[in-house]
């Protein structure tokens, strides 16, 4: 069995280092962790850089669709490229779990 963690990045880089903190301070590097790059469309080119960035970081890996294609469409897609086995389980991690105490400061 193995334990895998899909987050969803269709945020500022800033709410997905903060969400990433939280989760390994909960969670420890238990499962392998990917992160799927949803085209976030606020300064799209330094955010991509940052989260490639905040997935080293945190070791985890980065895929990206050709598009945004919404949550659901996202995650799908997603485990879509996991090379999951029968007694594989999956964690899905919002992005933006630490919104609701993340204040962007402009």
């Amino acid at each position: 069995m193995k334990l895998w963690t899909l987050t969803n990045a269709h945020v500022y880089s800033e709410v997905l280092k903060s969400s990433l903190t939280r989760y390994y301070l909960t969670a420890g590097a238990t499962s392998e962790h990917v992160i799927i790059d949803h085209h976030w469309p606020m300064s799209y080119w330094q955010n991509r850089r940052e989260i490639l960035s905040i997935a080293e970081r945190f070791r985890c890996r980065v895929i990206s669709p050709y598009e945004n294609m919404g949550g659901h469409g996202g995650y799908k897609w997603g485990l879509a490229q996991l090379p999951l086995k029968d007694e594989d389980v999956v964690i899905i991690f919002d992005g933006d779990a630490s919104l609701a105490t993340y204040r962007r400061v402009s």
